[in-house]
């Protein structure tokens, strides 16, 4: 099980993809800039 270094970056990547999942806004149009951070 490699899931160490890979956590990470899918955490964060997962973070990203999963908040462009939810509220799919058009690419340069930004409501409110990401509030929460971690």
């Amino acid at each position: 099980m490699d899931d160490a270094p890979r956590s990470e970056r899918a955490e964060r990547d997962n973070t990203r993809i999963g908040r462009l999942r939810a509220v799919p806004l058009v690419p340069g149009e930004s409501p409110a800039p990401e509030p929460e951070r971690g």
